[in-house]
């Protein structure tokens, strides 16, 4: 299984630093997103959870920081993320 950790501050140069890890893990089995750390977090790495969770395997979610959630939440993506947010808190 992939992991890909996200950083403390999710921005622009976050997103095109981890976007090489994203494309690396891409493939038929998900790719494990650590989201724990997270403090904030901006349009830019949303668009690429968003591209990610679109891929062949797509993206599961690991410990997502409440930040994290309520980023997710206030973007409206709990549609298109919000399975894998529940399922992760669960955990």
């Amino acid at each position: 299984m992939n992991t890909v950790s996200l950083p403390a501050i999710c921005d622009r140069a976050a997103a095109r630093s981890v976007l090489v890890d994203f494309l690396d893990a891409a493939g038929e089995t998900k790719i494990v997103v650590d989201a724990s750390s997270v403090n904030r977090i901006g349009q830019a790495m949303l668009q690429l959870l968003v591209s990610a969770s679109m891929t062949e395997g797509g993206i599961s979610l690991d410990a997502p920081s409440e930040a994290f959630m309520k980023a997710i939440r206030l973007a409206g993506l709990e549609p298109m993320l919000g399975a894998d947010i529940e399922e992760a808190v669960a955990q």
